[in-house]
């Protein structure tokens, strides 16, 4: 997601991280996903792959199944995320068995197209297709 704005004032609360109040992904992944969830890790935040760590930042993300794609044994996953630590979703749907299409850092499978994508963001000003930036 990129931000464009003439306002520096909402580019301060972008950076403060109190503009936006929903963060929302679409991921694809392998198998058939058996949620809703409240998915809860310990996570490294440095290095080339992220990984599980005790002593780690705690992240939260909510997993919502969109739809079952039987004919590719895939799952269309909706995701709040909490925090937006670097490859949070990433790494946890991974810890969870569900990686994600063609992220295979992550042991998703290999695919031409990586299955996860920014799907919307709310704002304290609204959503970003009700925006006129």
């Amino acid at each position: 997601l990129i931000l464009l704005s003439k306002n520096s004032d909402v580019i301060e609360e972008a950076r403060k991280g109190s503009l936006f109040k929903r963060k929302i992904y679409q991921a694809l992944v392998e198998g058939e996903y058996e949620g809703p969830m409240e998915l809860s890790h310990k996570i490294s935040t440095t290095g080339k792959k992220i990984r599980e760590d005790s002593n780690g930042k705690e992240v939260y993300l909510k997993v919502l199944n969109k739809k079952y794609l039987m004919e590719d044994n895939m799952s269309l996953l909706e995701i709040e995320l909490h925090e937006g630590a670097r490859h949070q979703i990433r790494v946890q749907l991974s810890l969870s068995g569900y990686p994600i299409i063609g992220d295979t850092l992550y042991g998703g499978i290999p695919h031409d197209r990586f299955g996860l994508h920014c799907f919307r963001y709310e704002t304290t000003l609204g959503t970003f297709q009700d925006l006129n930036f």
